[in-house]
């Protein structure tokens, strides 16, 4: 879950999209961010940098990557496959962006690590 401007971002695994509430009164607003067929089986950890929010999709072993800035919040990017080697993933359950914006961590879970990567690679690969 992560606060964006007005809004409060919660993974739904049960129904497999990112929900949308009202940060103030706590209501569903009807809106979701991705959709079944994207997450397959999980939705798990949220993460934001700018104006891309970053999820973590248990299921495909990746992280899919959104634009908060676009209408309709549109997937942009995915990364990531099932594997044991590093820049591979085995269940990856959450994620977070470090405080000076330069790193991205995941939680690796089925290979029993976090992985780091570089921030800006990635944002340059958006532009």
């Amino acid at each position: 879950m992560l606060i964006w401007d007005d809004m409060l971002l919660v993974a739904d695994e049960g129904h497999q999209v990112i929900k949308i509430f009202d940060r103030m009164s706590g209501r569903f607003t009807g809106k979701t961010i991705g959709h079944r067929d994207l997450f397959g089986g999980d939705v798990e950890g949220l993460a934001k940098f700018e104006n891309y929010l970053f999820a973590v999709n248990e299921e495909f072993s990746g992280i899919a990557i959104f634009d908060l800035s676009k209408n309709g919040v549109p997937l942009i990017a995915q990364f990531g496959e099932k594997g044991l080697t590093p820049g591979r993933f085995l269940s990856p359950d959450g994620l977070a962006i470090s405080k000076d914006g330069k790193y991205l961590v995941i939680a690796d879970q089925g290979n029993f690590r976090l992985q780091v990567f570089l921030l800006e690679p990635i944002l340059d690969s958006l532009k």
